[in-house]
């Protein structure tokens, strides 16, 4: 899913997201490059397998907010002809991070 919506982000030239992808990604290989650390926040005190996944899906949660992947990368889509595909990783991508975030939290 991840992979599919970065070559998304690429194609549309919105590299910033791309990256936020990128990154998400490198989280559930196994990177410890936490969004939450970055930040000087707490780790939620949940098993290492749980905390990639919830740090992964907070890194990837790139909805809501001026600039977020709502604004400028859903225009390009459209002027690309890219609506659909825009439209239905969008959703796959929420849909995982929600679940995600509900299983690394309740799982253990």
């Amino acid at each position: 899913m991840l992979t599919e919506i970065k070559a998304l982000a690429v194609q549309l030239e919105c590299n910033f997201f791309a990256d936020v992808f990128d990154s998400a990604q490198n989280i559930l290989l196994g990177s410890k490059e936490y969004t939450d650390t970055k930040y000087n926040f707490s780790l939620p005190i949940i098993p290492e397998e749980n905390l990639h996944l919830f740090e992964a899906a907070s890194m990837a949660d790139v909805f809501g907010a001026m600039g977020s992947w709502n604004d400028s990368p859903r225009y390009i889509a459209h002027e690309k002809g890219l609506d659909t595909e825009y439209e239905e990783l969008s959703d796959k991508l929420l849909e995982n991070i929600r679940h995600a975030i509900l299983y690394a939290i309740n799982e253990w």
